[in-house]
């Protein structure tokens, strides 16, 4: 029986037939290989625990892992603890302090809140077991770990030990030393993340002068590859790297060190504050991580928080509702609007069911009342737009606009986003929307905070023509007349380098601006609407508050290579980069004409034959100033321009009366910043009939008599 019942399982198993061996279990596997590494010793151990935790990935493996190993952990835990008693120095290839503390640093970031709690309680037990209670001399324990904050690394468990120590141990003096190198950490990720976001910024900027200065001339799949071909030079690849992994790496210390940064703020714990407030503030400006920013104001605002509420106010600088407001809330918003619309639009509804729950949740807390009662409107406008969207009076969410603070002003724009949103993807109530829009009647802020949200959509989404069904729908909430005021004013600003200078920091216009630009630019422009002249014109008055930051033989160069791996014909190149003074190219693009018109008009005014340009320049400038566009504005500048060649004299005395157009002067804003539109109205019908006298059959022509202000070419003027 014994043999036959052998050679019955046997050709079961050769016939696939017999058990299934089991199957081998991953953590235990990698645990077998830890302890073998163990007897080289505990270094050696926690070498090979952070390789296998590399292998397994996934947090919930990893803190199965660390509790497999624990006996190899709190080995190496002893061994910290035994080389600061004995003031054990690492030298040489012996850094058996530096090493175990690397490793452990880096488990304790891929794991969960497990596996983090046995590293740091293993930590802080075995030193309480070996120091005295008011030892705070770590020896290089605390060095190892301020190393490691240099380079933006270690908080998680460097504020995890020193939680378990103060807290759990009584050794506050040690405790606090390795605070001190943890929250040095979250600063030190702050403060890259906000570099890199500068410098990224700056690139941005640059696309967005490209394209408006060659956009123009260039076909819609050029435009694209242009955009793309522009990511692959390795000095803005690297930009645009670093602040992503920047973004990244802050994130993650902040998820992982905020349940420790809060525990010792509450114990009145200064730095831990001050990180804590500083760090969601800088995180509010990432379009994949901004949710988490207001999560956390959601959280604070919450009755059972009002006591770390006030630890935090108590530790920073101003009012804590109101930085909370104006550099979480207000920068936040339209990065997480984006994020969730990229997400429904990508068939995932959950994210904008998401955005609205954490609107809910702020405007339902109680520590901060007045900032929950701004959220709490934004909340009843995305019900409404949700029930019956005919309801929404969307002139009422902007009223009083210069009145509203920064962050009345955010929720005003995410109602108007929102609504826009809806009309875009409810054909049932898209033209009771598009009414209500109308009455928006928005300057710059309202126009570039609705384009950075879906600027932003776009950008979570990595496609511009995701943004596409939206950005026509911007156009119908525009105010020419305000758009002019508001861009004369910032270009005029005296301190617009500091905008140049915060670019990226989420409180800058320029920078909002910079960042839509390049991606919204490479959409068709049949496709932009009114909008797409805003769209092409920040291009241009960013261009000339940048030009000169690069060498401009290596920038020429660069434009040049650019435009040539994008496919565009070496004519086209070449009469694109002429000029290095991409002005000229900007302001023309402003006129609407098609591709050919554009490059035919550009050609003629860089033509060496020409002699005198100003003929051409003024008919440009009295297109603009009465608003044509398109085929029309070309045949129109053809036509004066050769009136103006025959009539030396009528050119000097349009020059003169149209000239105050050219920068919306002081006979059009007032010191106030405030647009005086009798006097604009005035000085257009001026302009009016000096031209019906001069030229008569043009003037009938082309309807000059009917401009009016709203029809001035905001775009061209701005270019200039």
């Amino acid at each position: 029986m014994l043999a036959r019942a052998a050679t019955t399982e046997a050709t079961a198993a050769a016939s696939g037939t017999g058990p299934t061996p089991p199957v081998a279990d991953p953590v235990q596997e990698a645990a077998t290989r830890v302890r073998q590494a163990g007897a080289r010793g505990p270094a050696a151990a926690m070498d090979a625990l952070r390789v296998e935790a590399e292998k397994l990935g996934d947090p919930t493996k990893v803190d199965a892992l660390i509790q497999e190993c624990r006996v190899e952990v709190e080995a190496a835990a002893g061994t910290l603890a035994d080389r600061v008693k004995n003031n054990k120095d690492d030298s040489g290839s012996n850094r058996a302090t530096r090493d175990i503390v690397e490793d452990m640093s880096a488990m304790t970031d891929l794991a969960g809140e497990a596996g983090t709690r046995q590293i740091s309680e293993a930590v802080a037990q075995k030193m309480a077991d070996r120091l005295d209670a008011n030892e705070g001399d770590l020896n290089q324990l605390d060095d190892a770990f301020r190393e490691l904050a240099d380079k933006g690394q270690g908080s998680k468990l460097a504020l995890a030990v020193a939680e378990r120590m103060i807290n759990g141990t009584g050794l506050v003096d040690a405790g606090n030393s390795l605070l001190n190198a943890g929250t040095d950490a979250i600063g030190k990720l702050t403060g890259e993340y906000k570099t890199a976001q500068g410098e990224y910024s700056q690139h941005e900027a640059r696309l967005a002068q490209d394209l408006a200065a060659f956009g123009p001339g260039m076909t819609d799949a050029e435009k694209r590859r242009y955009s793309e071909e522009f990511w692959k030079v390795p000095e803005h690849a690297d930009a645009k790297a670093k602040m992503e992994g920047a973004e990244s790496k802050l994130a993650a210390a902040m998820e992982a060190g905020r349940p420790q940064l809060e525990q010792l703020a509450r114990q009145g714990d200064a730095d831990a504050a001050k990180k804590l407030m500083e760090g969601y503030e800088v995180l509010s400006s990432s379009i994949h991580h901004a949710d988490d920013a207001l999560s956390f104001v959601a959280d604070m605002n919450k009755a059972e928080n009002a006591d770390l509420l006030g630890a935090i106010d108590q530790h920073t600088d101003g009012d804590i509702q109101t930085r909370m407001g104006e550099n979480i809330v207000a920068v936040a918003t339209p990065r997480a609007q984006g994020e969730a619309i990229a997400q429904a639009e990508q068939g995932d509804p959950k994210g904008l069911e998401a955005f609205s729950g954490l609107m809910e949740a702020i405007g339902a807390g109680s520590n901060m009342k007045d900032l929950a009662t701004e959220v709490r409107g934004l909340s009843e406008t995305l019900k409404k737009l949700r029930e019956n969207p005919g309801q929404v009076r969307f002139d009422n969410l902007v009223q009083d606009w210069q009145g509203k603070s920064k962050l009345g002003k955010a929720m005003a724009i995410a109602g108007v986003a929102a609504g826009i949103y809806t009309a875009a993807t409810d054909p049932s109530e898209a033209e009771r929307i598009k009414a209500g829009l109308g009455a928006v009647k928005g300057g710059l802020e309202i126009t570039a905070g609705v384009l950075g949200t879906f600027g932003s959509a776009a950008k979570v989404a990595g496609a511009a023509e995701l943004a596409g069904k939206f950005v026509p729908y911007v156009g119908l909430a525009i105010d020419a007349v305000q758009m002019g005021q508001d861009i004369h004013a910032l270009v005029n600003d005296p301190n617009i380098g500091e905008g140049i200078a915060a670019f990226g920091t989420g409180v800058s216009l320029l920078g909002d601006l910079a960042g839509c630009v390049p991606i919204l630019g490479t959409l068709p422009d049949g496709a932009l609407g009114l909008a797409g002249e805003l769209i092409h014109t920040i291009g241009g008055f960013i261009s000339g508050i940048i030009e000169g930051n690069e060498a401009q033989e290596k920038l020429n160069a660069e434009r040049a290579s650019l435009l040539e791996k994008a496919g565009v014909p070496q004519d086209v190149r070449e009469l694109l980069t002429a000029s290095s003074n991409t002005i000229l190219q900007t302001q023309l693009g402003q006129l609407g004409m098609d591709r050919e018109d554009f490059l035919s008009t550009l050609g003629d005014l860089l033509d060496p034959a020409l002699q005198d340009g100003r003929p051409y320049m003024a008919a440009m400038d009295a297109a603009a100033a009465f608003g044509l566009k398109g085929d029309e504005a070309k045949a129109f500048i053809d036509k004066l321009r050769a009136e103006f060649e025959r009539d030396p004299e009528a050119l000097n005395t349009f020059e003169n009366a149209v000239g105050w157009l050219d920068a919306y002067s002081d006979g059009v804003v007032n010191d106030n910043g405030g647009t005086d539109r009798s006097s604009l109205t005035d000085q257009l019908e001026q302009v009016q009939d000096l031209f019906a006298r001069d030229f008569p059959d043009l003037a009938s022509q082309y309807g000059i008599d009917n401009t009016t202000a709203e029809d001035i070419n905001v775009g061209y003027y701005a270019a200039a």
